[in-house]
């Protein structure tokens, strides 16, 4: 079986469409967490399937977050059977279920913050370290402007370093997704830096636990 993720037991999510390899999509509901999943008999095919199949595995993800707040598995999960997932669900739900209540009616927004490559003449190793710390006070500065902008549109809001840059990440109710959007994309970085906004997206970075 491979699972794709998590709603509430009564969060109204109806048929979906075709799950990974043209499977149903199926649901099993324990101790208040629906589980949704396909049954599959392998995993096997070149690199080009599995991109393939990951997609299909996104895409369901995304028809079900549409409806509702939703724990997203990584792909590919899998478990043996229907009485497997019962079992993790018995010592899990509980959890899941507070963690879904939470952000019931919410996404998550994020926006990546990078400075523009600067391909200028060649800097001493003094000048790099500088110009270094003026990029990451320049790249805090924008994350604090961003996170004012949103003001109450974001219930919650976190920053993480990543390569090249920083990515913000905002919990948003659904009704509030294209205003946010439009805050953000309204916002006129300095011409050394880049902002890009995505969403929405399961809310994974405002869940207590995580799914395997």
């Amino acid at each position: 079986m491979l699972l794709y993720g998590m709603t509430e037991a009564d969060s109204g999510v109806g048929l979906l469409s075709p799950g990974f390899r043209e499977a149903t999509v199926e649901s099993l509901t324990e101790g208040g967490v629906r589980c949704f999943y396909s049954r599959v008999d392998e995993l096997s095919g070149d690199a080009e399937r599995f991109r393939a199949d990951a997609l299909r595995f996104h895409a369901v993800l995304h028809e079900i977050l549409d409806r509702a707040a939703v724990v997203p598995f990584r792909f590919p999960t899998l478990l043996a059977d229907e009485s497997g997932l019962r079992e993790f669900l018995k010592g899990q739900a509980s959890a899941y279920s507070v963690d879904l209540q939470r952000v019931r009616g919410m996404v998550q927004m994020e926006v990546r913050i990078r400075p523009q490559p600067n391909s200028s003449c060649r800097r001493s190793g003094k000048e790099y370290m500088e110009a270094r710390a003026t990029e990451a006070r320049m790249l805090t500065a924008l994350v604090e402007t961003a996170r004012a902008t949103a003001g109450e549109l974001a219930s919650e809001w976190r920053a993480r370093e990543e390569t090249g840059g920083l990515r913000c990440y905002a919990l948003v109710r659904r009704e509030h997704i294209p205003a946010f959007e439009q805050l953000m994309r309204e916002l006129s970085p300095v011409d050394s830096a880049s902002m890009l906004v995505s969403g929405p997206w399961p809310a994974t970075e405002f869940l207590h636990v995580r799914s395997s």
